[in-house]
């Protein structure tokens, strides 16, 4: 089964009025973007942020039963962009000027470092009958004008994915973004899908201006290369995607992964995703094994937005299988520019 791709470049309305997406010609870099890298320039600047992130979960179980979970991480932002992202064991650190994304295991003293290379398509094959990965679509954005998020002066905006799934209805998830330009940060993200599962990501205790110290975003002495996180098991075929959401920032870059169970005979056979330009989303491994990746990465074009903040849609559909389970799964992305 052939993956499929889907970039979009569309004009948004914004106040009453169409902004069309300049072209850029190849090999001409983005105003204020490295044109090797992809990386932003000296001249911008990132406001620190240090802040606690709380995040709700909402998952309806085979019975119908609703299931909640609350957790709360720690996030730090230095002048540079840096980010780090606590969250229990797990140490998630991102540089936009290298498109470097370090995670940590702070109980097993392990890390794994992966740098961004857009690449071109690995090629596959498929024999047999695979279920097709149907392209995402979205709907234009909505503006939800401005309101107090977390004590702070944000703008809200809206917008719908919406996801195809073989002989059934489409799977649609309503995004809502609050953002602050002052703060360059999304105060509130909420996800609400068809299936009855939601995700609600708040910052709360917010302090800016004061950079966080440099050894948050290094790799402690004494940790080694290795895993992170145990791969899951389940008797099903299970398909675990992770982050739903990924949500980056002005030129940065992440990945999202899914795995499923190989010893049940689970293998990805299809996937498919789709994006508005600049955010840009690339395969990193071929069909056919129990880990798929994708990486998703700001390309430096202009913002399609004719105001800031502006939500960039995207979205990726994973599909795992075995002899006798289908199992279908998105992660939406959300790239949050600050700057045109």
């Amino acid at each position: 089964m052939r993956r499929r791709r889907w970039t979009t470049v569309f004009a948004l309305a914004s106040a009453g009025a169409l902004l069309a997406i300049p072209a850029r010609a190849v090999g001409q870099p983005a105003s204020g973007v490295d044109a090797q890298a992809g990386r932003p320039h000296g001249n911008v600047t990132f406001v620190p942020v240090s802040a606690d992130v709380q995040i709700i979960r909402t998952a309806v179980t085979a019975d119908g039963q609703t299931r909640t979970q609350q957790q709360t991480d720690h996030f730090y932002r230095d002048s540079q962009g840096r980010v780090r992202q606590e969250s229990g064991p797990l140490v998630t650190i991102t540089d936009p000027a290298t498109r470097t994304t370090v995670r940590l295991n702070v109980q097993r003293h392990t890390f794994q470092r992966t740098t961004a290379k857009p690449a071109a398509r690995h090629p596959e094959s498929a024999s047999g009958t695979t279920p097709a990965a149907e392209k995402p679509t979205f709907s234009p954005l909505q503006s939800l004008g401005t309101a107090q998020v977390s004590d702070v002066l944000a703008k809200g905006t809206a917008y719908t994915i919406t996801s195809p799934r073989p002989n059934a209805k489409p799977v649609t998830q309503e995004v809502t973004v609050w953002a602050s330009q002052e703060l360059q940060l999304p105060v509130q993200t909420r996800v609400v899908k068809s299936t009855g599962a939601t995700y609600e990501q708040t910052y709360t205790a917010i302090k800016a201006g004061a950079s966080p110290p440099a050894s948050l975003f290094t790799v402690p002495a004494g940790y080694h290369q290795g895993s992170v996180e145990p791969l899951a098991t389940d008797q099903t075929c299970p398909l675990f995607n992770d982050p739903d959401p990924l949500i980056l920032f002005d030129f940065g870059a992440g990945f999202v992964q899914a795995t499923t169970n190989p010893q049940i005979g689970c293998r990805f056979v299809a996937d498919a995703w789709a994006s508005i330009l600049p955010l840009e989303l690339f395969p990193q491994v071929p069909l056919g094994f129990a880990f798929d990746l994708f990486l998703a990465i700001d390309d430096g074009l202009p913002s399609p937005c004719g105001f800031l903040p502006c939500p960039v849609p995207g979205d990726i559909v994973f599909v795992a299988q075995n002899n006798s389970d289908t199992t279908i799964k998105d992660s939406a992305v959300i790239l949050v520019r600050f700057f045109f």
